[in-house]
């Protein structure tokens, strides 16, 4: 197996079973986005000609017009992301460390860009990560959407 598929999966296991993250956003308040969204987000990494896609469960709760906490894949993230509007920014940048049969660091980042409306919060996911494993370092897009529906 290439070494770009090797990361790209590695990375891909990550995203299914974890995510570090924080948030950015600022603006009044808009309290009927309230509630807990649940879906799914269709995300796809890309590199050196290689892509895979998945679909992974994601669950945003909104209390008084702040999001408390992101559940990615399996992984809740306690947060305190102001709603903006009928926007909300989830940029998670960090370090990511991934571990397969190797050692796989990756930085970058990735946002959900998300927009209320009435009781679906969806939008699109965009990012870059750049990941090194034994002295080779891969670039891998981020790209995908996600939908969530208050419950």
């Amino acid at each position: 197996m290439k070494i770009q598929n090797v990361i790209i999966f590695a990375v891909l296991v990550f995203f299914l079973t974890a995510c570090s993250g924080g948030g950015s956003s600022s603006g009044g308040p808009v309290t009927e986005n309230d509630g807990i969204f649940s879906g799914f987000a269709t995300v796809t990494l890309s590199a050196a000609g290689t892509s895979d896609t998945e679909d992974i469960d994601l669950q945003v709760v909104v209390a008084n017009n702040i999001v408390t906490s992101v559940t990615f894949g399996g992984l809740e993230e306690a947060s305190s992301i102001p709603v903006v509007g009928n926007t909300v920014s989830l940029l998670f940048q960090d370090t990511v460390p991934v571990m397969l049969d190797d050692n796989i660091n990756c930085t970058g980042s990735f946002e959900f860009a998300g927009m209320f409306s009435g009781d679906t919060l969806n939008g699109p996911i965009n990012g870059a990560l750049d990941c090194s494993m034994d002295g080779i370092t891969v670039q891998i897009q981020i790209s995908g959407s996600f939908t969530a529906t208050r419950g």
